[in-house]
């Protein structure tokens, strides 16, 4: 089924069962009391998520991507603030939880705990063997506040949780490369994705951001990028902080000018123009304006190689709420409109930035001296310490197996322990 199908499917179920749900935080206490004749059948993944603004979005997709496969109602938490900078994305329903809803964090006695809904699910194998019955649960938790607990990957798991009206997952890492690896959706996502690019397609079709976000890029692309006939891309993350950019800034800025001298993308300074009659723009993200000093020295104002230089920002720190978010989203559009782009490892904003462009990336060395850059070997991102191994003990068929062995599409990241998806 290919993926426009698959989403206007998917809309249709979102709508028909907001519609016929009325108030969802009610539904969820009839639930809980043990009426579930609501004569729908909807069955509901509410999404809780935390961190800065690449981790909520990266969650909240990955976790859309579930309810999708699944077959559930995703509802995501208000207070992640994903429904103030992106717009709907779904005809006729809303996908906001109520603000008043019992989210697991606020009400976890509400909600069976990811070990007690195991638990109860390995004492019920252990007493009737394969033929596995769980007392009615209503609402359980699915994650470990990072990401997917272990076994939520496991056949048997899987059946189980399709038996439970509500499931809520939460937490801040992009888990999806490992849905691939859910024999129950294996197949239908190999023939969805069959490129290995699910972010991008769900990046582009479902966060797509609000007028208040768009004007501001169309006003960066109006002012600066529309004057360039190549733009590059650079996001620099610091993640030890201030320090650690006093520490790192030369080197970090060395490894990327040689990295855009040795990918081709720009000519060297104060040597022949290559580029004749062509423009270069460096638009640079980072908290620290470090890099941007030191090309300004390198590509002066002026300067024969016309390569102009570009920074909207340099906090200083990285600080929270709505503007601030508004403003990485800018940022983060504006890196996906390049032609070619440089990000940090291990950096949820620079994911966000290259799977939006659909753009493979050059990596920057930030540390050692391995060379200034490497080139990504896959679009999509890298789930940040994700699991290796099955932990299915129900399901002896995967359990205790290398899941890149079963999965082959799933590889070891190049800038983090983890997996990632490559064509």
């Amino acid at each position: 089924m290919g993926f426009k199908i698959l989403m206007e499917q998917y809309e249709k179920l979102h709508r028909n069962c907001i519609r016929g749900s009325g108030n969802l935080t009610s539904l969820f206490f009839q639930h809980q009391s043990g009426d579930d004749n609501d004569g729908n059948g909807c069955k509901f993944l509410v999404a809780e998520a935390g961190n800065g603004l690449g981790n909520r979005v990266l969650w909240m997709v990955s976790t859309l991507l579930y309810a999708v496969l699944a077959g559930r109602v995703i509802l995501i938490d208000p207070r992640s603030l994903i429904p103030s900078l992106m717009c709907e994305p779904f005809s006729g329903s809303s996908w906001v939880a109520p603000s008043e809803f019992p989210f697991a964090d606020l009400r976890p006695d509400l909600w069976v705990s990811p070990d007690e809904f195991v638990a109860g699910i390995d004492a019920a194998a252990a007493k009737n063997g394969s033929n596995i019955t769980l007392p009615s649960i209503n609402a359980v938790r699915g994650d470990d506040s990072w990401g997917p607990t272990s076994r939520f990957y496991c056949p048997m798991e899987q059946h189980l949780y399709s038996q439970v009206k509500w499931v809520t997952l939460g937490g801040c890492l992009y888990f999806l490369p490992e849905l691939f690896a859910i024999p129950t959706f294996k197949l239908a996502l190999e023939a969805t994705f069959k490129n290995r690019v699910p972010l991008t397609h769900l990046l582009r079709s479902t966060m797509l951001p609000r007028d208040s976000v768009w004007n501001k890029v169309s006003d960066v692309l109006q002012g600066h990028f529309t004057q360039a006939d190549q733009l590059i891309g650079v996001h620099v993350r610091y993640r030890g902080g201030y320090v650690q950019y006093q520490n790192l800034n030369a080197h970090v800025n060395h490894n990327v000018h040689q990295c855009l001298l040795a990918g081709g993308l720009l000519p060297p300074g104060h040597l022949p123009l290559r580029f004749t009659n062509s423009s270069t723009l460096i638009f640079i993200s980072s908290l620290y304006p470090g890099l941007h000093d030191e090309l300004v020295k390198l590509y002066p104002q002026g300067n024969e190689d016309q390569v102009n230089i570009l920074q909207l920002s340099n906090e200083g720190e990285q600080y929270s709420g709505l503007q601030i978010d508004e403003s990485a989203l800018v940022e983060i559009l504006g890196l996906s409109l390049c032609d070619a782009v440089l990000i940090s490892p291990m950096s949820t904003y620079s994911m966000l930035a290259h799977a939006y462009g659909g753009l493979t990336p050059w990596i920057i060395n930030l540390q050692d001296d391995r060379g200034p850059c490497t080139r990504a070997q896959a679009l999509d991102g890298c789930y940040q310490g994700a699991g290796l191994f099955y932990v299915c003990p129900l399901d002896p068929t995967v359990d205790k197996q290398p899941i890149m062995k079963l999965v082959p599409s799933l590889k070891p990241c190049q800038d983090s322990s983890g997996v990632q998806l490559v064509h």
